[in-house]
């Protein structure tokens, strides 16, 4: 395993449903892949790049030569990612907008208009990349993405939370009735291009 990025100091996280643990002086490394290789707490030795963490079974992780050993500061701490299972990227053109209004009037003032927005390729990437930025920046990093009936702008969405590091579902919307005119796909459409948004994230 190729140790490339140690993280040093207090971990929060949860070993179970309703027990918090802090773990002190903890060590954390990250291997090229991105996944945890280890994680202990009590060690108070200093780290460096090349050099090697003897775990407390005993075992003994080599570091990379060009490994990062990041001290965090004395108030810091790591947590796990935060997961959101129901976000939909279109409707962050709008947040926090339209809270005075009953659920079809907001559909129809602000969700139907900007999602329709999206068969822009480049308004559909600047939004997107908004979206997912904004959650990362505030520690999402597993999330579940609805997109809009547009195709391209579903596989664009996918291609940017890969791109920026978020792990991510993605969905395009299939929707042939209660919505406008201007924001509607026949049940034909829906179908063919849901199988154009399946062949295009597999690819």
């Amino acid at each position: 395993v190729d140790i490339v990025l140690v993280l040093q100091g207090t971990v929060i996280d949860c070993a179970s449903r309703g027990e918090l643990r802090v773990l002190e002086h903890a060590v954390i490394g990250v291997d090229a892949d991105g996944r945890i290789a280890f994680r202990e707490a009590e060690h108070l030795e200093t780290l460096h790049p090349g050099g090697s963490v003897t775990l407390r079974s005993g075992k003994t992780v080599p570091l990379s030569a060009k490994c990062t050993i990041k001290q965090l500061p004395a108030r810091g701490f790591v947590v796990p990612g935060m997961v959101d299972t129901h976000t939909h990227a279109p409707q962050y053109a709008f947040v926090g907008l339209g809270y005075e209004l009953q659920l079809l009037e907001w559909l129809t003032t602000y969700t139907f208009p900007s999602e329709a927005k999206f068969n822009d390729p480049k308004y559909a990437a600047r939004i997107c990349r908004n979206a997912v930025g904004r959650t990362m920046r505030h520690g999402t990093t597993s999330c579940v993405w609805f997109a809009t009936i547009h195709t391209d702008a579903a596989v664009q969405l996918g291609r940017i939370a890969a791109n920026l590091g978020q792990r991510a579902f993605v969905g395009k919307v299939n929707m042939d009735r209660n919505s406008p005119e201007f924001y509607v796909e026949s049940t034909a459409q829906s179908l063919a291009e849901t199988e154009r948004f399946v062949a295009a994230m597999l690819a």
